[in-house]
């Protein structure tokens, strides 16, 4: 059993230290102006399962200087989804979407809705949980020193403490399962361009084309469809294979 552990623990250094050398290799490359070499370099940093907001930056600014626009988005919003916070991932995917073909106006939300999407996207699903048990953490430790405390004053100061760490947690660990319970399928079409049908069928009408880059809303898959929706609402089928889910 203790060789069976040590051997694991190697072999997670080693898989660590794999990561941080073709990082590290990837720079340089990227330093040198050879985009192509360093973008292997990261999706072999991606092979190993090392999924990062800085990775998927990363590859989608060698996308981005090799011009495939495309990928570039895809890795953008793929960096995006894991922070949501990142400001330098959003002003490039900006200036990638600047050379779309495609684009489609944005329904307006209500006032409430939009400033509720903007307060749970600030932060990862994992963030807000983890910002919740921290708070949950302290509500324990403020309600141990209120019990055991033999001082008025310091009782007083606890339970205020324990109350405002109790309600914080809650509106934390509350986001984080709203933001869990409202994920939505997202894709980038990678073909350069795609007629998006009325129904799961080849024979079906055709009702408007897309081009490579636009971002899709995923409702449903049939049989190879992929059933989407459009930031300005309109609705239509699409085959699988020329999307990729972010």
């Amino acid at each position: 059993m203790k060789k069976l552990i040590i051997f694991i623990f190697f072999a997670f250094n080693l898989h660590a230290q794999d990561a941080n050398i073709l990082f590290q290799l990837a720079g340089k490359a990227y330093e040198d102006q050879d985009y192509t070499l360093a973008l292997e370099y990261y999706k072999d940093i991606e092979k190993l399962e090392k999924e990062s907001s800085d990775l998927y930056y990363n590859m989608g600014n060698c996308y981005f200087k090799l011009s495939q626009n495309a990928h570039a988005i895809l890795y953008y919003e793929k960096s995006i989804k894991i922070n949501p916070s990142s400001e330098d991932v959003k002003f490039n995917l900006s200036l990638v979407q600047l050379k779309l073909i495609d684009k489609f106006p944005q329904i307006p939300l209500i006032f409430y809705k939009e400033w509720t999407r903007e307060f749970t996207k600030s932060l990862s699903i994992d963030d807000w949980a983890k910002i919740g048990l921290v708070f949950l953490f302290f509500f324990c430790v403020f309600v141990s020193f209120f019990f055991f405390g033999s001082s008025i004053v310091l009782k007083r100061i606890m339970f205020y403490l324990s109350s405002s760490t109790i309600f914080l947690g809650c509106i934390c660990l509350f986001t984080a399962y709203y933001s869990y319970s409202n994920i939505q399928t997202k894709a980038i079409l990678m073909s350069p361009n795609a007629y998006i049908k009325s129904a799961p069928s080849n024979q079906s009408e055709d009702l408007f084309i897309l081009h490579a880059g636009t971002k899709v809303l995923v409702l449903e898959k049939f049989k190879g469809w992929n059933k989407i929706k459009l930031s300005d609402g309109m609705i239509g089928w699409v085959q699988l294979d020329v999307l990729r889910e972010i």
